[in-house]
This record gives structure tokens, sequence and C-alpha cells, in this order.
């Protein structure tokens, strides 16, 4: 009974005070509050964070797909500068006649057996020049922006033994399907 009075006197309490309009307002702002916490974030709360996590996702798909279009579209532009089923000889030809038309002098050009780079097969080729400075950076101009896709391996860069003009030494990777 003591429990069931308790609680009787603590309505009244309640009641009365509610009675004063500033303390009323405050009990029904927290009411509704409560209501819409439970009855309406509570149960949104777990889709919200689901969306969230949908678009985290598809933003990252996005992302992949806006890379793989780049990374096609560059495969696009080297597939043509890529030659199929040439062999070595053919190789050392192709550099030959470019060097043929620049104003340097070829001391030595020797092949090593083919290697892998990545998915593609590299004909080695090594080749000795001699000239001026404005002979080689031709040459490498040459190698740059011809129709073929050569990688420049290694370069070495001095004066040649007469002490007249440079001697460049380079290996190159002449890139093939």
């Amino acid at each position: 009974m003591k429990h069931e009075e308790k609680k009787q006197t603590l309505l009244k309490k309640l009641a009365e005070r509610l009675h004063d309009p500033l303390q009323f307002r405050i009990f029904v702002t927290v009411v509704i509050l409560g209501i819409g916490y439970a009855g309406v974030y509570t149960p949104l709360s777990d889709r919200i964070s689901r969306t969230t996590r949908e678009i985290k996702k598809e933003r990252e798909h996005q992302q992949l797909r806006n890379d793989i279009e780049k990374l096609r579209s560059q495969v696009k532009r080297v597939v043509t500068r890529l030659p199929k089923n040439v062999d070595t000889n053919e190789w050392i030809q192709y550099v030959l006649g470019g060097v043929r038309d620049l104003p340097i002098k070829l001391r030595n050009l020797d092949s090593n057996p083919p290697r892998m780079v990545g998915p593609y097969t590299a004909v080695v080729l090594r080749v000795e020049l001699v000239g001026d400075y404005s002979g080689l950076e031709s040459f490498l101009y040459w190698i740059e922006t011809n129709e073929r896709l050569f990688r420049i391996d290694g370069m070495k860069l001095a004066m040649a033994r007469s002490g007249d003009a440079l001697e460049l030494k380079v290996t190159l990777l002449g890139l093939q399907e």
C-alpha cells in the first residue's frame, strides 16, 4: 500500500507542477522529443546507416569504373605502337633506318636476348653513337616520338676519345606483343 500511496502522491505533485505554463511546455516538449526519437529516428537510423554504406560503395565502384575507362583509353593509344611477331633483326633494321636520317655516327649496335617487361616481350638493343649534342638529342627525340614503343633502360653520355664529339651509349627496350 505504501508503494501505491507514494505513486499517487508523486502523480499529484507532477499534476500540480504542470499547472505552471513553463513547466507544462517543457514537459510536452520532452514527451514529443522522446516519442519522435523512439518512433521516428530509431527505426530510421539503421536504414540511414545502410544507405550511407551503399552510397560509399557505389562511389567506390564509380571511381573504379572511371579508372578502368582511363586505362582503356591509354591502352588504345599504346597498342598501335606495339608491333606483332617482329624479330630482333627487324628491330635492328628499324633503328638503323632512324639513325641514317640523323647527323650522328653509329659506332655499335648489338642485341641481347628478348626479355619480359610486364605482359610484353621486349627486344633489348645496345646502341653506341657518336656526334654533337644536337645530333644525339635528335636521336633521343626520335626514340621518343617514332611509331614504335621504345623504353630507354640505360644511358651513358661521355666525351668521345677524339675529344671533339660526344659518345652516347643507350640500352633500348623495344616493346612488342
